[in-house]
């Protein structure tokens, strides 16, 4: 399903390294930031779910495999609190640890809070890091979806 123009597509939508496989946990768009693919609905799975369980590990949801059953989001009797439990998780992993080429999350977003939080670059490069991995215009041939209504979503919000 293409988001941007609402129509169906037949040809599988990529990860940021390309991956369009469906290899073990194939599952797309769940939760707040729309979780998907196979490596951070697995993370999810191998810190809080079964995969946990299954190593001796504490577990959040210790009888809930998320890659075979990533519905489970979305359905389960869970499914109130997973719609934000996920997205709180990939956003721990994703964006607030992503630190590459002298550009770290925190530093940027304390820089961005003393500034008055009107600098629209930390927005974008946020923005990059949650979509396609990296933060600098023009890291990816890909563009970043809603960009636009993000940034609106955010002022919103900050006034």
């Amino acid at each position: 399903w293409d988001t941007s123009s609402g129509t169906e597509i037949e040809i599988p939508y990529s990860n940021s390294l390309g991956r369009t496989d469906t290899e073990g946990c194939c599952w797309w768009g769940r939760g707040a930031l729309l979780t998907r693919g196979v490596c951070n609905i697995g993370k999810f799975n191998y810190y809080a779910g079964k995969g946990a369980n299954d190593r001796g590990e504490p577990s959040l949801y210790p009888d809930i495999d998320f890659c075979e059953y990533p519905e489970a989001t979305c359905a389960s009797a869970e499914s109130k609190e997973l719609r934000w439990t996920v997205p709180f998780f990939e956003w721990t992993e994703r964006v607030q640890s992503y630190n590459q080429d002298g550009w770290q999350y925190f530093d940027n977003l304390v820089s961005f809070v003393d500034r008055g939080m009107t600098d629209e670059s930390f927005i974008h490069s946020v923005n990059r890091v949650l979509e396609l991995g990296c933060h600098e215009s023009g890291c990816s041939d890909r563009e970043v979806r809603y960009a636009n209504e993000r940034m609106t979503n955010f002022f919103k919000i900050i006034d």
